[in-house]
């Protein structure tokens, strides 16, 4: 998640953010907020762990609910950093199942002008672990570095030779 450096911003949305059963993501001037009301309408929010500053880089953002007994629980983790306990909380809150699920966008705070690069949802809670094995996982992309000069004139009809490039990543080293 990239996201500018303006708030707020909605960025995921299960029921129309601000009804009864409704959950929600937003960003406001420098945390990542997840909101989460219940039947009755009453709502708790958990924080990321850290401000987010405004440095615009691109963000690794995990939103986790899980129920318990009629508890959800939830917490949002930024750049493989969660809290050490759920922080948010409510009593009878399930998500709305009228088939509204939005991504960039949430009711309260409407459309986002942060770039998303994926969204993957899962069918558990994930651990503090999983998360931040995901987040390494992230950063292990190859360096790639031509060899040569940047740029390179070729005569017109002329012959040009390419000189190649090296790969490597952390992980494996040079590919």
């Amino acid at each position: 998640l990239k996201l500018p450096n303006t708030n707020p911003h909605g960025l995921f949305d299960i029921g129309s953010l601000g009804q009864p059963n409704s959950w929600g993501v937003f960003k406001n001037a420098d945390h990542i907020i997840m909101e989460v009301k219940s039947a009755a309408n009453s709502f708790t929010q958990a924080w990321s762990p850290a401000p987010l500053g405004s440095s615009g880089d691109w963000r690794h953002v995990s939103a986790v609910w899980q129920l318990d007994g009629t508890v959800t629980r939830f917490k949002v983790c930024v750049n493989g950093a969660c809290k050490t306990a759920y922080d948010g909380g409510t009593a009878n809150s399930l998500p709305n199942q009228q088939g509204r699920f939005c991504l960039g966008w949430n009711a309260w705070y409407g459309f986002s002008r942060s770039q998303m690069d994926e969204l993957k949802v899962f069918d558990y809670a994930k651990s503090d672990d999983e998360i931040r094995r995901d987040y390494a996982s992230a950063l292990d992309t190859p360096a790639i570095a031509l060899a040569g000069a940047r740029s390179v004139a070729v005569p017109l009809n002329g012959s040009f030779t390419d000189p190649g490039a090296t790969a490597s990543d952390p992980t494996d080293g040079d590919l």
